[in-house]
C-alpha cells in the first residue's frame, strides 16, 4: 500500500504494468491500440495524473496498485488509495446529437472528487461514494450507476458539487485527509494531554527543587506578608520570581495558572516537603531491611515553642561489595512528647519505628543518655523496649559519660570547680561592650589576630578546651585589660566596673590560677580528641575502646612524669606577666595595749615559716591541684567506662580493634556473641574456627607484603583491619561476618540525635515557632540528611524534559537540562491534588505513592511529581 499521505494515481500503457482484470485489460488495450504514434511517444507508456490536494494533502505519484476493482465490482478508488483518476490517451466516444463526446481528463483539475471507471466508461463522486452523508441522501448517478452522458457534463458536476449531501461528504473526506497528515482529533487530544502532563510535571518539579533547596539550607520558606504588593514575600516566592526572570517560560507558566491552583501555597509546600521526606525515609527503610540489624538512638530536648521534642534515629551497617560495611546514623523524625514518663516515650518510639515498615530486622541495641526514666532496667524505656526487642542491649551514650566524668571532677575537686566559676565570671566581664572594645584594640595594637574568649557551655564540658586555649594564648591581653580598668582615677569610669576588675585581676594574677589553666588544658586536650571520636557518625565501639584505653594510658603517664613539663609552662606564664612565685610576707600589725584590762590569754600573729621557696610552692600545687585532678579523672573514667557492658566492650574490641591483644580471639568475642545467641544464628564453635582461619590468613598476607620485616608475625596484624574487610566477602566465613556486622551496628553515642536537635533549634527558631510539628519533622529530615536530599534534588528533574527550554542565545542556563530529566530507573511518584487534566489512570499502579488528602473535589485527578530513581 502506498503512503497514507499520498494520493496520486497512474495508469500505465505498458501491459505488463497494468493491474486490471483480464476482461478489463482487453478493453484498455483497445483504447491504447488506437492511439497515434505521437501520442504514444508523448506518453512514453508512463504518463501519470496527479490529484492536487491543496492544504489538505500532498502531491505524489500513485502506486502501481491504484487501478483495482471497488467493493461493488467497479474499478474505482478505495478509502486508502483515494479517487481513481486514470490518465488515458483517449477515452471512449459516444455520439450525441451528431457529435462524438467522451470523458475529458481536464475535469480532474476542476473537480478533485471526480473519478472515472474505465470498465463502465462512467464518472463517479469519490467523496459521496466513500464518505456518504450522514443524512442518508445521496445521488445514485454519482455513487452507484455513474454518469456517462457527457453532454453538459460540467453543469451536472457543478450542480452535484453544490448539493448539501455532497458538501457534507466532501467535508468528511477533507477531515479524513487532514487527520492523516496532521493527526486525528483523538491523537491531537492525546498529544495535547501529554504536553500538558510534561508542562505540569516540569512546573511542579521546578517548585519542588526550590523547596528542597531552601529546606537543605535551613531557610524559612514563608514570609510575614505574602501579598502581591509586599516588598518581601518570603524566600520561596521571591526565589520563584527570580527564577521566572531567568527562565521566562517558567514565569509565563506561573501567570497562566489559575489563581486557585498556582501550587505556591503553604499546603502545597507541606505536601512537597512531606513527599521528599517520605522518599528519604523509604530509602533508609530499604537499607535497614537489607542490613537486617539496626539500633535505636533517642534523645529529647525542648524547642523554642517550649515543647518537648523526641529525636529518633537509626544506626545500621550497610554492606557494599567494593567498600565493605559502611556505617549509617540516620535521623528519622521529630515527635512531640506526650509525656516524659517511660511508658509514653517507649510507645512513641515503637510507633514511629513501626511506620518505617521494617521487615525481618533485628533491633540489637538502644542508646540514650543516663536519665533514670530512659536507662532504668526495671521500668525505664530500655526495659520496655526489651519486651519487644529482646536483643536490644542498652548502651549508655559514651559522649555523655565523658561529659559526666568532667562534671564529677569539678564536684570532687573543689579548686577545679572554683576555677571554672572564675572563668565564667571573667567571660561575662570581657563581653561587656566597653571592655570588649579595649580588649580588641590591645590585640590590634600589636597586630595580633583578634580572638574572642569563648563562652563556656553548660552541658558540653568537653568543649571547654577551646575556652581554655583562647585564654592561654591571650592571657597577657586579659591581664592588661583588667589593669586598665583597675585605675579608679578616671572619674568617668563606673566604680562597680573598677571593683569587679580589681577582684578578677587579683584572682587571675596568681600561681594557682595559672596552674589550673595548664593542668586542665592538658587534660581537656586529651578529652577533646576522645570526644570527637565518640561523636563521629562512622565510629564504632572498637575505636571507642581503643581511644578510651589510650587516654587512660596517657593520663597515667602524665601523672607519673608530666609534672616537670607543666612546671615549665607555668613558670613561663608567670615570668611573662610578672606573677610572683614566692610567698609575700604579710605586714605585722602593731600589738594592741590593754592598760585598764586584765590579760587572760596572749594575743598576736602566727609567725610564717622561714625559708619557704618557690619549689615548695610548686610542690604544694602538685599535691593540691595536679594530682587530685588527674586521680579524679582516672577514677571516674575507670568507673564509667569499664564496669558496665564489659562483655560487649571486650567483644567489640576483639572484632574491630586490630591493635588490641584480643583481636580475633574467641575468649573475648565468645561472651559477646552469646548475648545474641537467640537471634543472631551464629555457631560459637564455627566462629572460633573462622576467627583462627581469618587471623592466620591476614598474618600470611602481611608477611608476603613485607618479607623483609624483622617484627614478629603478630605485629603486622595491627594494619590488617582493611584486609579482613576484603577477606570476609569472598571467604566462606559467615559467622565471623555476622559477628563483625553486629559489632559495627552497636551504637557508641547519641551524637546524631544531638546534631538533629541542633538543627531543630536552627529550623524552628523564635521567628518560626508556630510551625507545625509535621513540617518541622520533614524539614529536619531534609536538612539533616544532607547528601541524600541533595541527590534527590538533582534527580527530581525527571519527566519534564525540554518543557521549559532555554533561550537560544543561552542554552547552558536552562534550569531543566535534558541530561537531568531522563529517567534511568524505576520512578516513584508522589501524587498531589491538582485541578488539571492529568488522571491517575495514566500512571502505573506499581509506581504510585499516594499522599494523604490527595482526592480533589472534582474527582480523582492527580499529577505525578518528584520522580525519584530508586
Amino acid at each position: 500500500m502506498s503512503s497514507l499521505f499520498n494520493f496520486g494515481f497512474t495508469s500505465r500503457t505498458n501491459k505488463s504494468k497494468v493491474e486490471f482484470s483480464d476482461s478489463e485489460a482487453s478493453k484498455v488495450e483497445e483504447f491504447t491500440s488506437e492511439e497515434p504514434e505521437g501520442s504514444k511517444a508523448g506518453s512514453s507508456g508512463e504518463s501519470s495524473r496527479t490529484v492536487e490536494l491543496g492544504q489538505y494533502g500532498e502531491t505524489s505519484a500513485a502506486s502501481s496498485k491504484s487501478v483495482s476493482l471497488g467493493a461493488e465490482g467497479l474499478d474505482l478508488g478505495s478509502k486508502d488509495s483515494g479517487p481513481k483518476q486514470p490518465d488515458l490517451a483517449s477515452y471512449p466516444q459516444i455520439k450525441v446529437g451528431g457529435k462524438n463526446r467522451s470523458f475529458n481528463k481536464a475535469w480532474y483539475n476542476q473537480f478533485t472528487w471526480l473519478e472515472y471507471s474505465v470498465s463502465n466508461d462512467a464518472a463517479f463522486c469519490y467523496s459521496c461514494r466513500i464518505f456518504p452523508s450522514v443524512l442518508g441522501h445521496k445521488e445514485r448517478n454519482f455513487t452507484e450507476n455513474g454518469v456517462n452522458q457527457w453532454k453538459k457534463a460540467i453543469e451536472k458536476f457543478r450542480k452535484h458539487s453544490e448539493s448539501e449531501s455532497h458538501k457534507t461528504s466532501f467535508s468528511r473526506w477533507q477531515h479524513y485527509l487532514q487527520g492523516l497528515t496532521e493527526g486525528s482529533i483523538t491523537s491531537k487530544i492525546s498529544a495535547h494531554h501529554s504536553q500538558e502532563v510534561k508542562s505540569n510535571w516540569a512546573y511542579l518539579t521546578q517548585i519542588s527543587q526550590i523547596i528542597i533547596f531552601l529546606a537543605r539550607q535551613g531557610l524559612a520558606l514563608r514570609g510575614d506578608n505574602e501579598n502581591v504588593d509586599s516588598l518581601n514575600r518570603g524566600n520561596f516566592l521571591e526565589l520563584c520570581s527570580l527564577i521566572a526572570d531567568v527562565n521566562p517560560a517558567f514565569g509565563e507558566r506561573i501567570k497562566a495558572m489559575p489563581l486557585n491552583a498556582t501550587y505556591l501555597s503553604a499546603e502545597i509546600q507541606n505536601e512537597l516537603l512531606n513527599a521528599t521526606a517520605e522518599i528519604i525515609r523509604e530509602q533508609i527503610a530499604e537499607e535497614v531491611n537489607s542490613a537486617g540489624l539496626a539500633t535505636i538512638i533517642v534523645d529529647e530536648s525542648k524547642d523554642t515553642s517550649s515543647k518537648e521534642q523526641i529525636s529518633i534515629c537509626l544506626r545500621y551497617a550497610d554492606y557494599k561489595e567494593a567498600e565493605g560495611y559502611i556505617l549509617h546514623e540516620e535521623f528519622l523524625d521529630f515527635h512531640e512528647a506526650d509525656d516524659l514518663d517511660a511508658k509514653s516515650l517507649s510507645d512513641q518510639i515503637l510507633r514511629e519505628v513501626g511506620k518505617l515498615g521494617l521487615r525481618n530486622v533485628d533491633i540489637v541495641g538502644q542508646c540514650y543518655d543516663g536519665a533514670s526514666f530512659m536507662s532504668g532496667h526495671v521500668n525505664g524505656v530500655q526495659a520496655r523496649l526489651k519486651e519487644h526487642f529482646p536483643n536490644a542491649q542498652y548502651v549508655h551514650c559514651h559522649a555523655h559519660r565523658l561529659n559526666v566524668v568532667l562534671v564529677d571532677i569539678c564536684k570532687n575537686v573543689s579548686t577545679a570547680g572554683d576555677f571554672f566559676v572564675l572563668l565564667e565570671a571573667l567571660n561575662v566581664f570581657m563581653t561587656r561592650s566597653l571592655v570588649h572594645k579595649v580588649f580588641v584594640n590591645f590585640q590590634q595594637r600589636d597586630k595580633a589576630r583578634v580572638k574572642e574568649l569563648v563562652r563556656l557551655s553548660d552541658t558540653r564540658w568537653v568543649c571547654r578546651y577551646q575556652s581554655l586555649s583562647t585564654l592561654r594564648t591571650r592571657y597577657r591581653y586579659v591581664v592588661e585589660v583588667l589593669e586598665y580598668f583597675c585605675d579608679s582615677q578616671d572619674t568617668k569610669r563606673d566604680p562597680k566596673l573598677v571593683v569587679e576588675a580589681r577582684g578578677l585581676l587579683n584572682q587571675v594574677m596568681s600561681v594557682s590560677f595559672v596552674t589550673h589553666l595548664e593542668v586542665l588544658m592538658t587534660l581537656l586536650s586529651h578529652s577533646q580528641a576522645l570526644s570527637e571520636t565518640l561523636q563521629a557518625s562512622d565510629t564504632n565501639l572498637g575505636n571507642a575502646v581503643t581511644m578510651i584505653n589510650t587516654v587512660l594510658s596517657i593520663v597515667e603517664e602524665t601523672r607519673a612524669s608530666g609534672w616537670p613539663d607543666l612546671v615549665q609552662g607555668i613558670t613561663q606564664i608567670c615570668e611573662e606577666n610578672n606573677i610572683p612565685t614566692m610567698p609575700q610576707p604579710k605586714r605585722r600589725r602593731k600589738q594592741r595595749e590593754f592598760e585598764d584590762s586584765f590579760l587572760m590569754s596572749p594575743t598576736g600573729h602566727r609567725n610564717q615559716p622561714e625559708g619557704e621557696s618557690s619549689a615548695d610552692i610548686l610542690d604544694d600545687l602538685r599535691v593540691n591541684i595536679f594530682l587530685p585532678i588527674l586521680d579524679a579523672f582516672k577514677s571516674e573514667m575507670t568507673r564509667r567506662f569499664s564496669v558496665s557492658n564489659i562483655a560487649i566492650m571486650r567483644g567489640v574490641d576483639g572484632l574491630l580493634s586490630p591493635s588490641s591483644v584480643n583481636f580475633l580471639k574467641h575468649d573475648a568475642v565468645g561472651p559477646f556473641v552469646d548475648l545474641y545467641a537467640d537471634s543472631l544464628d551464629v555457631d560459637n564453635r564455627l566462629l572460633k574456627a573462622e576467627m583462627a582461619m581469618a587471623r592466620q590468613i591476614i598474618l600470611n598476607d602481611n608477611e608476603q607484603k613485607d618479607p623483609g620485616t624483622s617484627e614478629p608475625p603478630g605485629r603486622n596484624i595491627t594494619h590488617s583491619f582493611s584486609s579482613m574487610e576484603k577477606l570476609i566477602p569472598f571467604a566462606n566465613l559467615p559467622n565471623l561476618r555476622k559477628a563483625t556486622q553486629l559489632a559495627l551496628t552497636l551504637p557508641v553515642s547519641s551524637a546524631v540525635c544531638e546534631r538533629s536537635i541542633s538543627a531543630m533549634k536552627y529550623i524552628r527558631n523564635y521567628l518560626r515557632s508556630t510551625m507545625s510539628n509535621q513540617r518541622l519533622s520533614d524539614l529536619g529530615v531534609i536538612y539533616v540528611s544532607g547528601g541524600g536530599s541533595k541527590e534527590l534534588q538533582k534527580k527530581s528533574c525527571g519527566g519534564g524534559e525540554e518543557v521549559f527550554p532555554a533561550r537560544e542565545e543561552n542554552k547552558d542556563s536552562t534550569l531543566l537540562s535534558s541530561e537531568s530529566t531522563k529517567p534511568k530507573g524505576k520512578i516513584v511518584y508522589s501524587l498531589l491534588t491538582v485541578d488539571s487534566r492529568v488522571s491517575c489512570n495514566m500512571i502505573p499502579d506499581s509506581c504510585i505513592v499516594k499522599l494523604k488528602g490527595s482526592q480533589s473535589k472534582c474527582g480523582r485527578m492527580y499529577l505525578p511529581v518528584l520522580p525519584f530513581l530508586c
